[in-house]
């Protein structure tokens, strides 16, 4: 064995070269020490060494001295195999497969750790076999055993009669038939030998990575990049390392599943291995180290198993755990009485805490109108992208119902976004404070009267009154006042809108204007035809409509202009003991008073004789209504009437009164016509007798 030392300069480097000749074999070990950090041309700095603190060196490094001696496979073992074996007969039988790499340079083949050998029964595996030295032999396309290849082409790894006694002695396969013919058809190349300028090509970039939470004590950070160096040729095997820095210490690390990377052969197509440089895969890590900044540390070594021996590191960037708390309101929109606010929330500060809850506060009033708790998880890909140092931001998205509440029309609302690990949400918690906004802009008070008259005997009201400050007030109460005096005369009080589609097209900022409108018909009352109406309309939130309530009070109407009292007694007359009264009496001020009497009176006395209830197929009067045309009740204004009188009112002066009031009897709330005609009864004695 030969050993020299050469110092040379590459790039900025100083590397230190050894170089150690064993038999044809030309082992070299690296070690550099930087002038500053080398800058490559490509996506991200690459370097063999590295300040930041490594869970091993930046170097290549040789592997034990044993090394070169071992893990060497045999030729099948001559001897015979002492296999004490009872009778077969009642064994499972099994199948069994020669698992590994189908394709490496001649040179590794010799490793029998590259292989697995999988134990079936019914196609289900029961066991995985890891060949020791001695338990693989290798034969050419003509049969013949080749201890060691040296010629590239296609071979036969065969389990040797040692391999499958030594399978026949493992505990876990006791009383089964193993498969003794066990082979694959593998391809070898000849390996390449690096050289010194190989050690100085070590290239990578960290093209992407998040990190997502996989169960409650492991997250996932996903890596996807390549990494490409010359000495891959000796160091054949790839790792990916997680360096915490916040701990100072590797936490993990995975061999790395190869990718190919044509993009990379063609920008270092004199790099060794540049195709199969590429990596893209999870690596499972403590949830606990999830927030730490980590470095991501790709290596090639002459160690499969462990990543040691002989090794070249590539450290990349560090990722710096991201600290923040980030948020943003996406849309907030009304749909079918709610709100449906859309959004995320994506912050590490919520790791352990996985109540999330979305609280609606009133910035104007500084009180919690209420919370929507247990906010089922949306996902967003795009903020994995935007975040990936984010625990979560996959699945950091909401999309939450909240109710209309009467405060949300003229308040300012906030959102809060929270984090809990409580199921009440009052500890332990990290907030978001979205900005205070109108949820709704519209914030007129508007309304209409389309129409106010009188149909069939009752008070017909359409019109519409819409406000978004009707919301959270369900009840629509119609409240008619005397105009002048503001009495109150009737209130109408429903649940029952009527639609107005066209409303909706008219205030598309007022979200209840489709079912502002109102057409009813109402009693009428006394006052409603003498005295101008004024007419409020009014959404509560309570049925007696006494509090909580938005009012539009409408401009004062009048029903009828013409208010006159007017009549006339077209005769009046006796005969014998019977007083005849015709006429009519016509007065706008007979509205709400339905009932028409007549009464004949006693002006001597000054009391009432008799009283007759007009009825309608004695009331019509056509000429009276073409005469007033302007007065409620002229059409119907007639009365024909007889009062039978006794001799007792002899010599009494008689009048006639004629009454609309509202009580059936004939009192009550009333308009009263006094006739100035008078009759004067002489009615005989012997003539009452006879009629008596």
């Amino acid at each position: 064995m030969k050993e020299r030392k050469k110092l040379y300069k590459a790039g900025k480097l100083w590397v230190t070269a050894t170089l150690v000749a064993f038999a044809g074999i030309v082992v070299t070990t690296t070690s550099a020490s930087a002038d500053d950090n080398t800058v490559v041309a490509t996506p991200q700095t690459s370097q063999v060494n590295s300040s930041v603190p490594a869970p091993s060196t930046s170097t290549a490094t040789p592997a034990d001295a044993t090394s070169a001696t071992q893990n060497t496979l045999a030729q099948p073992a001559n001897t015979a195999v002492s296999y004490a074996a009872a009778n077969t007969t009642s064994w499972e039988t099994t199948t069994s497969t020669l698992n590994g790499p189908t394709k490496l340079p001649s040179n590794q083949v010799q490793n029998p750790r590259n292989y697995t050998i999988g134990v079936y029964r019914n196609e289900t595996l029961i066991y995985t076999y890891h060949p020791q030295l001695g338990d693989l032999f290798i034969t050419n396309q003509a049969g013949q055993v080749v201890s060691q290849p040296t010629t590239a082409g296609t071979y036969r790894l065969q389990l040797s009669q040692q391999g499958l006694s030594n399978m026949r002695r493992v505990p876990d396969l006791q009383g089964y038939t193993l498969q003794s013919n066990v082979t694959t058809t593998i391809q070898l190349y000849q390996p390449y030998t690096p050289n010194t300028q190989d050690y100085q090509q070590n290239y990578g970039s960290l093209d992407g990575y998040s990190i997502r939470q996989t169960s409650a004590t492991e997250a996932a950070i996903h890596v996807a990049g390549w990494h490409a160096s010359g000495a891959s040729s000796l160091m054949p095997y790839g790792w990916l390392i997680v360096f915490d820095n916040t701990r100072g210490r590797e936490i993990k690390r995975v061999a790395i599943d190869p990718v190919n990377r044509p993009d990379v052969q063609a920008a270092y197509r004199n790099v060794y291995g540049s195709l199969q440089s590429g990596f893209n895969q999870d690596i499972i890590i403590p949830l606990s180290a999830a927030g730490d900044d980590l470095t991501i540390i790709a290596r090639y070594s002459s160690d499969f198993i462990n990543g040691e021996g002989q090794r070249i590191d590539h450290w990349f960037n560090r990722i710096n755990a991201d600290h923040g708390n980030h948020a943003w309101i996406d849309s907030v929109q009304y749909v079918n009485g709610h709100f449906q606010v859309n959004g995320w929330h994506a912050t590490n500060q919520a790791l352990g805490k996985n109540h999330h809850t979305l609280i609606i506060w009133d910035a104007s009033q500084g009180r919690e109108l209420t919370r929507i708790p247990d906010v089922a998880a949306v996902a967003r890909p795009d903020l994995a992208k935007a975040y990936p140092t984010i625990l979560g931001a996959d699945h950091a998205g909401f999309s939450v119902d909240v109710p209309l509440l009467p405060a949300m029309v003229t308040d300012n609302i906030q959102f809060i976004s929270r984090y809990s690990s409580t199921a009440d949400s009052n500890r332990d918690y990290v907030d978001y404070w979205f900005a205070p906004q109108q949820l709704l802009s519209d914030h007129r008070n508007q309304g209409y009267l389309d129409s106010v008259n009188v149909q069939n005997g009752k008070l017909h009201i359409a019109g519409w009154h819409a406000t978004n400050q009707s919301i959270g007030r369900p009840y629509h109460t119609l409240i008619i006042l005397n105009a002048q005096t503001g009495h109150e005369l009737l209130r109408y009080t429903t649940k029952q809108y009527a639609s107005r589609p066209d409303l909706t097209r008219a205030f598309p900022g007022i979200v209840t204007a489709g079912q502002s409108g109102f057409n009813v018909d109402l009693q009428l009352v006394p006052g409603m035809g003498n005295q101008p109406l004024q007419i409020v309309s009014r959404w509560s939130a309570t049925q007696d409509a006494n509090s909580n309530y938005v009012d539009y009070w409408f401009a004062p109407v009048t029903l009828y202009r013409d208010t006159a009292n007017r009549a006339n007694l077209d005769r009046f007359a006796i005969q014998g003991n019977v007083i005849y009264a015709s006429g009519w009496h016509a007065t706008s001020q007979s509205l709400g008073r339905p009932y028409h009497y007549l009464f004949l009176f006693d002006r001597t006395t000054n009391r009432e004789v008799q009283r007759v209830k007009v009825t309608a197929a004695n009331s019509a009067r056509p000429d009276v209504a073409r005469a007033f045309p302007g007065t409620y009740n002229a059409g119907q204004s007639g009365f024909n009437a007889q009062f039978t009188v006794q001799p007792a009112l002899n010599g009494h002066e008689l009048v006639v009164l004629s009454r609309w009031t509202d009580d059936p009897a004939g009192n009550g709330n009333a308009v009263d016509y006094w006739f100035g005609q008078t009759v004067t009864p002489n009615v005989p004695v012997d003539k009452a007798k006879q009629l008596g």
